[in-house]
């Protein structure tokens, strides 16, 4: 009995994604390459919106860039700058938005440092 089937195969070869879409015959019908490596953020200057303070770590947790999560210290950034014109100092707040930019890049499980 004949394999009526095509198959897929995926596997990764020098840095990237490879997949491979065969038919009954084994004949490839699509090939697919992307790269796993991801493209850096460090440096990068975004608008981002304070969603928690933590006091007792004195720090503040953000959203930037669409959603991504991110950490800002605030015993090192006494001036935010602020994108509401109405905020010019004070202590940061729940939904204050800010102008940041990306000083450490995430790791598996620390997110993105905001100064």
């Amino acid at each position: 009995m004949k394999n009526t089937k095509g198959k897929l195969i995926i596997t990764e070869y020098a840095g990237s994604m490879l997949s491979v879409l065969t038919d009954a015959d084994g004949k490839a019908q699509r090939i697919n390459v992307e790269s796993l490596e991801r493209e850096s953020i460090l440096g990068n200057i975004y608008i981002g919106r304070v969603t928690r303070i933590m006091n007792n770590l004195d720090a503040a947790f953000m959203e930037f860039a669409g959603g991504a999560p991110g950490y800002l210290a605030l015993d090192g950034n006494k001036k935010p700058l602020f994108l509401n014109s109405k905020r010019r100092e004070g202590p940061l707040r729940a939904g204050d938005r800010l102008i940041v930019q990306v000083s450490k890049e995430s790791t598996k499980n620390k997110w993105p440092v905001l100064p």
